[in-house]
């Protein structure tokens, strides 16, 4: 069991992670953590999120020694306030924004949460519209790296990490408990012989990201070409609260026997179903990285948003996009995604779906 808030204070150096941002930088985060706990084995790791599906991903890691829990944005101003001025009493010697947390939401947080040594990034675009000089060592966002690479370049620079070449492919980061793993074995009993290939067709809806998605009607008909090339195949859709919609318009237009909702009870279960599948493919999501996490292939399908930063990390995958002039046209910064050549997201609603198609059989080859 991870420690609570209310355990006693550790003498040992503690770090803060304000893990706020979703699900999949958080996943994109666990490579940093995993080469910052391997050299500083006694730092005492203390994650906040204010997501249930990074809470209890958090909390099974054992890279983490505490989660705490804030539900920021369902929480009154004054609620939130207190929330963070109350942890200036524990003193942390260190406060990590992963990238990409540079909000200024996120650095106020830091800052009143009062640790030491205050890190984070400074995008290219709005770089002193977040109030990033609230930190104490900041790095500036370099366009043509990783995610997971800045996250060590961040601890590098905050005298984390030493500059020796660092091995970002660890998986050590997540473990499924038996009973969630049993859960999901259990669950995929009935398609043994079947090519399992997971589907998430949603993503993440703050700040207009729903726009990323590519259009469910074309999404199906991708997936029934595909099962027609493969008969062996059977889909396994993954949905939730905010996938529903996208979901339920998906669904009317494959075959009936080729496929089955998933709604998992929680984001473990999810990632012990990801595991047994033997292919994903996906919009840029959390799932996509999560199925990244557990080496599971994938094609990935990019509109506004930039692979460069995001694609899936240390696996065999497929990236598919138009390549578009204005592609990639979202970046980091304050701002909700928006369509700056007014064409109505054509990068993604215009993907050919036999681009997607042929990723999967490319992929299926390797």
């Amino acid at each position: 069991m991870k420690k609570t808030n209310k355990d006693s204070v550790q003498k040992q150096q503690t770090a803060l992670v304000f893990n706020l941002s979703g699900l999949g930088d958080t996943l994109l985060f666990l490579p940093a953590l995993s080469l910052l706990k391997a050299q500083l084995p006694e730092l005492r790791v203390v994650s906040m999120t204010m997501l249930k599906s990074c809470r209890d991903l958090l909390t099974a890691s054992p890279l983490v020694d505490e989660v705490l829990y804030h539900p920021i944005l369902s929480s009154s101003f004054l609620k939130n306030l207190f929330f963070f001025m109350g942890l200036r009493g524990r003193h942390f010697d260190y406060g990590i924004l992963p990238y990409a947390s540079n909000r200024i939401e996120y650095n106020v947080a830091s800052f009143l949460c009062g640790a030491q040594k205050r890190m984070g990034h400074r995008y290219q675009l709005d770089p002193y519209a977040s109030f990033t000089d609230l930190n104490h060592v900041i790095i500036r966002q370099v366009s043509t790296k990783h995610s997971v690479e800045e996250n060590r370049d961040l601890l590098v620079a905050g005298g984390l990490l030493n500059t020796e070449t660092h091995d970002l492919s660890q998986r050590n980061a997540i473990t499924i408990p038996e009973t969630d793993d049993q859960e999901a074995g259990a669950f995929f009993q009935k398609w043994i012989g079947r090519t399992i290939v997971g589907i998430h067709a949603g993503c993440n809806t703050l700040k207009n990201q729903h726009r990323r998605c590519y259009p469910p009607e074309k999404f199906a008909r991708v997936l029934n070409a595909i099962q027609k090339k493969n008969p062996d195949v059977f889909f396994a859709i993954f949905s939730g609260d905010a996938d529903r919609a996208l979901t339920s318009q998906l669904v009317p237009h494959l075959e009936p026997t080729s496929f089955e909702v998933i709604e998992p009870r929680s984001i473990l279960v999810c990632a012990g179903l990801i595991r047994r599948c033997g292919y994903f493919i996906s919009n840029d999501s959390g799932l996509m990285h999560l199925a990244a996490y557990m080496k599971v292939p994938i094609v990935a399908i990019f509109g506004p948003t930039n692979p460069d930063f995001v694609h899936p990390w240390d696996v065999s995958h497929e990236v598919v996009r138009r390549g578009l002039p204005c592609q990639p046209c979202f970046n980091y910064s304050r701002r909700p995604l928006s369509c700056k050549e007014g064409i109505d997201f054509s990068c993604i609603t215009d993907l050919a779906e036999m681009d997607v198609v042929n990723a999967f059989q490319k992929l299926r080859l390797k």
